[in-house]
């Protein structure tokens, strides 16, 4: 997953919650920031 930089994660979550209607939740959250020098 590619995150758009305008979508906060807690908003992305809430979005897929109602997308899926089931309830999700973060266990552990790893950023990874490629091509940075």
């Amino acid at each position: 997953f590619i995150k758009d930089n305008k979508v906060l994660i807690k908003d992305l979550i809430k979005n897929k919650i109602a997308t899926y209607g089931e309830n999700i939740t973060v266990g552990r959250f790893v950023r990874f920031q490629i091509g940075q020098r």
